[in-house]
């Protein structure tokens, strides 16, 4: 008989009541024991402290994101570390902008419409100033960019409405209004023009799909200043008017959530050690001796003398002692002095934060020295695959801005532009498909700098030369246009050719 089964029998002879729920609660562990075929879901006495609760995408997002958002914000605004991830991910999918050229061609012939592409160009680059594209006129189209994953990474989402204003000379009448998540209105739960469910400020019909946005367009619910309490009515605005820039994990996801979401726990509990051991340094750095002294022996006056006049205490009555340079203090007996030694922070300080930051680091997508900016301690190699592993996590940031964001907005663009008569596009409102050739774009992304030049372009001529790639490829991906790249090129051989000048350099003076 085992010592379980002889402390039932003990148990059922005091109180058969208990040994009978005891019994039952048995028997219901074995069965969750049998039951289980994944170690990780057994359930027993080693894992009955491993709570966890199912639920839908957005029944989990929701009802945590009051806290989730601001705990993430205030991380960005107060932990270094928690703003270097935006930073980060700020300088690598956006950096100094994401950018196109038109290219809109013949949809039967495939030639290109030159003149209203050079036209195109011109006029979305004049729009995408501050003082056009903003409603606010504060932001460039690049700063939307920024500000879209800066939000995306710290509360999950950002959001964007196309906006049409006043009549402008020279630029069509489309502008964009950024809206923060906490500017959506949470006090409606259906909607009184068509009755769908309404979440946290987002209408979704019966599949999910978001039909309109209900946000406070004029004002912020969150302002400071009771003046403006209660008197911002939310907007409807139409799904198709906005661009919803967010973080997409589960299926009937309606809200984004902070990319900080696993790692804010350890950035605050790191930030906590930090300053723990910067108060413990300057506590330790407060005391540069002590007299160790016996005090049946009296007071024997330490340190040089005290010039006349001088006090010899201070304001609580503490004796003063000077200590100069090179001075030799005859101590009395049964005294001694310990220089005080400072051992903060120690040789574990630096290896642990950087195993800390290591993981932070992969929790929130980046690598260690994009975080940190230590690029010391690591091989070419290391630092070539960590740039590869970040450019896995950020290029598919880029493309789903592009998608989400950059084109719906430069099809409204140049559609206004059309249809106000700022570009001639013969054809538009008759030919649907004639209508999206006009819109064709070609997007690139920032420059990324070859790591190893000579090395990279050998490859590159290679894959050219078996036809691999493309030009365009190649140099979309060093930031450059193919066009412009040809056509500076071939003004520099006519400029070199009407000087005189050499293949190799070398000129041949003409006389």
């Amino acid at each position: 008989m085992g010592l379980g089964e002889r402390i039932d029998r003990v148990i059922s002879v005091l109180s058969p009541r208990w040994a009978s729920r005891r019994a039952i609660d048995r028997l219901r562990m074995q069965r969750c024991h049998q039951a289980s075929v994944f170690g990780a879901a057994e359930q027993n006495r080693l894992t009955f402290d491993w709570t966890s609760r199912n639920s839908s995408a957005d029944a989990a997002i929701i009802a945590d994101m009051d806290a989730l958002n601001a705990r993430a914000r205030a991380a960005v605004r107060d932990d270094w570390a928690a703003a270097s991830i935006v930073s980060g991910y700020r300088r690598h999918v956006v950096g100094t902008g994401i950018f196109c050229r038109a290219n809109a061609r013949d949809p039967k012939t495939g030639v290109a419409f030159e003149e209203f592409n050079k036209a195109a160009d011109r006029l979305w680059a004049k729009w995408c100033r501050a003082k056009y594209c903003d409603i606010e006129r504060k932001k460039s189209f690049v700063g939307f960019q920024s500000m879209l994953i800066s939000e995306k990474v710290q509360v999950g989402e950002g959001l964007v409405i196309i906006r049409m204003t006043d009549k402008r000379p020279g630029v069509p009448r489309i502008v964009l209004q950024a809206v923060e998540p906490e500017m959506l209105d949470r006090t409606i739960f259906v909607s009184p023009i068509t009755g769908n469910e309404v979440r946290n400020g987002i209408e979704i019909d019966k599949y999910g799909a978001p039909v309109a946005y209900w946000i406070y367009t004029e004002g912020h619910p969150l302002d400071t200043g009771g003046i403006f309490k209660g008197q911002y009515k939310s907007e409807r605005i139409l799904a198709e008017d906005v661009c919803h820039y967010a973080r997409w994990d589960r299926p009937r996801q309606t809200h984004g959530y902070s990319k900080l979401a696993p790692v804010l726990k350890k950035l605050r509990h790191l930030q906590m050690y930090d300053e723990y051991q910067l108060v413990a340094a300057r506590m330790e750095a407060c005391f540069g001796a002590a007299i160790e002294a016996d005090a049946s022996l009296g007071d024997g006056g330490y340190g040089a003398a005290i010039a006349p006049g001088d006090d010899a205490s201070n304001a609580n009555g503490s004796p003063l002692m000077e200590f100069e340079p090179g001075m030799i203090q005859r101590l009395n007996p049964g005294e001694k002095i310990n220089w005080h030694d400072p051992k903060r922070p120690g040789d574990l300080y630096d290896p642990f934060v950087k195993a800390q930051l290591n993981q932070i680091a992969a929790g929130a997508g980046l690598d260690y020295p994009t975080v940190s900016r230590d690029f010391s301690g690591n091989t070419y190699s290391g630092q070539r695959q960590g740039i590869i592993e970040r450019d896995y996590e950020t290029e598919p940031e880029q493309w789903e801005m592009v998608d989400v964001f950059c084109q719906p907005v430069r099809d409204a663009v140049i559609t206004a532009a059309i249809l106000e008569g700022l570009l001639e596009a013969p054809g538009f409102e008759a030919d649907p498909e004639l209508a999206e050739a006009y819109l064709e774009a070609d997007w690139r992304p920032q420059a990324k700098p070859w790591i190893d030049p000579a090395n990279q372009a050998s490859a590159a001529e290679t894959a050219l030369r078996n036809k691999l790639t493309t030009r365009r490829t190649i140099l979309n991906e060093l930031g450059e246009d193919w066009r412009e790249t040809f056509q500076q090129l071939a003004d520099e051989d006519a400029e070199m050719n009407r000087l005189g000048i050499a293949e190799k350099g070398a000129t041949n003076a003409t006389p």
